[in-house]
């Protein structure tokens, strides 16, 4: 193999004048290597399926090979008698230590190529990307003219595999409707890439661009779905607010959230920037509900404290209102406020 930054290849190291030995298999070993090769896909069947149609994947083969076959040295071309037609056998391919070696290349960036795209659902289910994606892998590939050398662009594809990527992730979260499983699915994928990212560091080595691209992606859309996710809250509080500013006075009050709060806490559906029940944490909240953060805390710290004091009967209006008002899109949270609501009821 021979690689640079941006290129990968394979190339065979003989001098011309040496010839290529083929050992011959007996039939025991040619039945075993059929036996266990017989379920393998090879690369170009996926290619020609990504590529649409028949006529598309002998297109771009007559390319590759009339490009392959230009590359090869003139003067090796003029010694082969095989290159000129005078002769079918095997040993008189001069040229083959050429042609092997970009057939090696081929089909080793093809098997990468394939894997990647059958590995990654967001790609493959949309055969658009995959058809554009092909295309671009055949564009990667080039020729070193007069070296009989085949050559792939690894960052060309590199990058447009990442975008094709990113916009397929950015069509899936736009149609989720839910922002915390978009959320989870961004957690997991940064917690994944930091820990690769960290073997690399441990290692002395230097992180591969296509984690630290992947990293940015993926922190800026943690970034706008936690933006997202606090906007629709305050828009989901101002209309609490507006429907109960007739009707409930000056709801919700402190008593109101500390009981939201604590039944979002308890189901693990609160969110906030910073870690709940810090003083940050308590800060943000205050200054959501335009309330003193201090005596939401107290309020907060009396019912989650105390059981006895969190079901009094006094507190059922408060946790009729939070039911109602506050934790419609909070099920879990509001399936444990009707439990304790009943319980209220029972005492």
């Amino acid at each position: 193999m021979y690689s640079t930054n941006k290129s990968v290849g394979f190339e065979i190291l003989m001098e011309d004048e040496d010839s290529i030995v083929r050992i011959p298999m007996d039939q025991k070993s040619k039945e075993e290597f059929r036996k266990r090769n017989a379920n393998l896909v090879q690369p170009e069947v996926f290619l020609k399926k990504f590529l649409r149609t028949e006529e598309n994947y002998k297109k771009v083969c007559d390319t590759l090979e009339k490009a392959a076959e230009d590359s090869i040295p003139e003067a090796v071309k003029k010694k082969c008698l095989w290159c000129q037609g005078l002769s079918s056998s095997e040993e008189d391919k001069g040229c083959e230590k050429y042609k092997l070696q970009m057939l090696i290349t081929f089909k080793l960036v093809a098997v990468e190529f394939v894997d990647v795209v059958r590995g990654n659902r967001h790609i493959l289910s949309n055969d658009e990307v995959v058809f554009e994606l092909t295309k671009e892998f055949y564009k990667s590939i080039f020729f070193l003219k007069g070296k009989g050398l085949m050559g792939f662009d690894m960052r060309r594809l590199m990058h447009k595999t990442l975008k094709m990527g990113f916009l397929s992730l950015n069509d899936m979260f736009l149609k989720t409707k839910h922002l915390s499983k978009s959320l989870r699915v961004i957690n997991s994928t940064l917690h994944a890439l930091d820990n690769e990212g960290l073997q690399y560091k441990l290692n002395g080595e230097e992180i591969p661009e296509h984690i630290t691209l992947q990293q940015d992606f993926f922190t800026s859309k943690q970034s706008f779905y936690k933006e997202e996710q606090r906007l629709n809250r305050l828009e989901k509080l101002e209309k609490v607010i507006r429907n109960n500013s007739n009707s409930n006075g000056n709801r919700p009050n402190r008593t109101d959230i500390a009981y939201f709060c604590f039944y979002t806490s308890e189901s693990k559906e609160l969110i906030t920037e910073n870690s709940f029940p810090s003083k940050k944490a308590w800060k943000e909240i205050g200054a959501q509900y335009s309330k003193d953060d201090t005596n939401i805390q107290k309020a907060y710290n009396r019912i989650a404290n105390n059981k006895g004091e969190r079901l009094k009967n006094s507190k059922a209006d408060n946790i009729n209102f939070v039911l109602k008002e506050m934790l419609e899109n909070y099920p879990k949270a509001k399936k444990l406020a009707l439990e304790e609501l009943k319980l209220l009821k029972i005492n």
